[in-house]
């Protein structure tokens, strides 16, 4: 039999603080780099440059790349495979168990305190 370890529970807390505290810390961290990228972005994409883009310009920032494109429909090979195999799984799951509904009495198998 494991034994389970006592923890004092003043490390314990204070375990929990020193996570909470670097959580706070590293989330303060990301909110500041955040505001400082996002605050350049009017400045940036003003009405004026955003007007003055031709469709294909806005079509190649909004697009994705031929790479991506390429990844996502073999994902999406790849998922449709695994729908279809666990629909085929499942169906024959339900079948064996229709096939085999009266299960034998196991309990001579198990050892009598």
């Amino acid at each position: 039999m494991h034994k389970i370890r006592h923890i004092p529970r003043h490390r314990l807390v204070a375990d929990v603080k020193q996570v909470a505290l670097k959580t706070v810390i590293d989330t303060f961290g990301m909110y500041a780099v955040e505001a400082s990228l996002l605050s350049k972005v009017p400045s940036v994409f003003t009405h004026e440059v955003i007007r003055s883009l031709d469709d294909a310009t806005i079509a190649k920032i909004a697009s994705e790349s031929d790479d991506t494109i390429a990844n996502r429909e073999e994902f999406e090979k790849q998922l449709s495979t695994l729908k279809d195999s666990l629909e085929t799984l499942q169906s024959l799951q339900s079948a064996k168990f229709r096939q085999y509904s009266g299960m034998p009495d196991l309990s001579s198998l198990f050892i009598q305190a």
